[in-house]
């Protein structure tokens, strides 16, 4: 049974909007995913550790037959592709793909949490995936469209483009 997830993309090094657009052409190869839609794109600034390059953020909404493992690892083999290393903890990337949402599943493992830990947390992530999916409940959290009205952070979350712009 195919479900809706949600993936948060970002990049902060090298040509960053080349980076969103090779993360969602090649999203939009794997065997098991249906791509559906993308939001805008933005520019934001760096969340923990924040001496770095400002990001490009988005979200993209697909369908999916795969188990959410084997998304993350889907996921983590395209960021390979793109060039990232992973030696800085919240460091700067070619690419970041993030599971935000798999179907409404609750999945919380040492190597894997869905939703997202600090989804309703980051104004980089909120604002995209409310274009696509405003309505969409986060468990103990609360309506999306309604946590992003009471959020009070100070981030930069600007708009650069529409989604069919990039």
């Amino acid at each position: 049974m195919a479900e809706i997830i949600y993936l948060s993309l970002g990049s902060n090094m090298g040509d960053r909007k080349q980076n969103m657009s090779f993360a969602v052409k090649r999203l939009s190869e794997q065997k098991g995913l249906c791509f559906l839609r993308k939001s805008s794109l933005y520019l934001t600034d760096p969340w923990g550790e924040t001496e770095q390059e400002t990001f490009y953020n988005a979200v993209v909404e697909m369908e999916t037959s795969n188990l959410p493992w084997e998304l993350m690892s889907q996921c983590q083999q395209i960021e390979k592709e793109s060039g990232r290393e992973r030696d800085v903890l919240w460091g700067p990337r070619t690419l970041d793909i993030d599971i935000l949402w798999y179907g409404g599943q609750h999945i919380y493992t040492g190597d894997l949490q869905i939703p997202h830990r600090y989804l309703a947390e980051r104004l980089f992530v909120m604002r995209p995936l409310a274009e696509l999916a405003p309505n969409l409940q986060i468990p103990l959290k609360g309506r999306l469209d309604l946590l992003l009205a009471m959020y009070n952070g100070q981030e930069k979350v600007d708009l650069i483009c529409a989604p069919e712009e990039w």
